[in-house]
């Protein structure tokens, strides 16, 4: 009692004691790094609520793969707006790159460019050749050569008259040739001779069943066998067993029973035999 009645000497309780001993000690340290953190900080933020925070600050756009790309193709150094003279020292400082100056484009106007085609064009002009040559004196200088007579209008005229592949003396062969390489000129054969020498005047190649008919029944003895003589032939040298004997005979009608082994007859009535019995 004595003690607990000074200044700050409260009694400190066992409940205070239990209290105290299962809070965590906040220490000097731990409150410095507290203070340093801001506060609503979070301690597992994403990468896109990272990326998204980043970039909403000014002057923080996304560094995207195809900058990164854009960036890597271009070379250190690069300038997005070299001056005319940055151009000018940049290029000369290349080997093989000497200043065209204008007093060298002066002198290069002036001067004729003896090119290395010319130079080869003139090694092929023999000396003291001319450019104002008549065309008498061209013709007489040829002529004056072996192997070159003139060619004369004469000529050319007679030329012109010849068909290409014109020949002297073709031989048989080689005018049967070229005439058969033409369309609708086949060789006539002995073989197609013979043939033809076979074929009667006026045949014809497309004459219709009627027209065969009338002209075979126009010679002697080529009666026409008609349907109707088929039948009744057909009836007379018909012939089977007994079972197969006609179902609606005719009055004379033959018919030649195999089973009974002879010749029957149809009376009107009934088959008979030779004998006249009924069979």
């Amino acid at each position: 009692t004595a003690y607990e009645s000074n200044s700050d000497t409260n009694a400190y309780t066992d409940a205070e004691k239990t209290k105290l001993d299962s809070t965590e000690i906040y220490t000097s340290t731990e409150k410095t790094k507290l203070a340093g953190i801001e506060d609503g900080a979070t301690a597992d933020m994403t990468g896109a609520e990272i990326k998204a925070a980043y970039e909403a600050e000014a002057d923080t756009n996304a560094y995207t793969d195809a900058e990164k790309t854009k960036l890597a193709g271009i070379e250190d150094g690069a300038e997005v707006n070299p001056t005319a003279a940055e151009i000018k020292t940049a290029y000369e400082s290349n080997s093989d790159t000497n200043a065209y100056t204008d007093a060298e484009k002066t002198k290069l106007a002036s001067t004729e460019i003896y090119t290395s085609t010319e130079k080869t064009k003139l090694a092929g002009i023999e000396d003291g050749a001319t450019a104002d040559m008549t065309g008498a004196e061209i013709k007489a200088a040829y002529e004056a050569e072996a192997d070159t007579n003139a060619y004369t209008d004469a000529e050319k005229t007679k030329l012109a008259g010849i068909e290409d592949g014109a020949e002297v003396n073709p031989t048989a062969t080689e005018i049967k040739t070229a005439y058969e390489s033409n369309s609708d000129t086949n060789a006539y054969t002995d073989a197609e001779k013979t043939k033809l020498a076979g074929i009667e005047d006026n045949a014809t190649a497309d004459m219709t069943a009627t027209e065969i008919k009338t002209a075979y029944e126009s010679n002697s003895d080529t009666n026409a066998y008609t349907d109707a003589e088929k039948t009744v032939v057909a009836k007379v040298f018909q012939s089977g067993d007994t079972a197969s004997r006609p179902a609606s005979p005719v009055v004379g009608e033959s018919y030649f029973d195999t089973d009974l082994g002879k010749p029957i007859w149809f009376d009107g009535t009934n088959w008979v035999d030779a004998t006249g019995t009924t069979v």
